[in-house]
């Protein structure tokens, strides 16, 4: 298991531009240091409307999902 830096940190050392971290370390703090680093990051599986708008609050860049209709319902009620 590796801490959020350790994970960006080898993200870096690879020259990997994207990430796509587990739930478990998509925080708000590990966005943040993430793009501080450079580093976009796109979340899987946000499924339902209650986690779609937590990933965007926190400031991912992209989510993948198996309900392409409810993200674009998410994103025209946040606009």
């Amino acid at each position: 298991d590796r801490t959020p830096e350790e994970y960006i940190r080898k993200s870096v050392e690879m020259g990997l531009r994207t990430m796509q971290p587990g739930r478990d370390i998509t925080t708000r703090e590990f966005v943040q240091k993430a793009h501080a680093a450079g580093r976009v990051v796109h979340v899987f599986y946000a499924d339902t409307p209650e986690d779609m708008r937590a990933y965007i609050e926190i400031g991912v860049d992209g989510i993948l999902t198996n309900y392409p209709e409810r993200l674009k319902a998410v994103l025209t009620e946040i606009e």
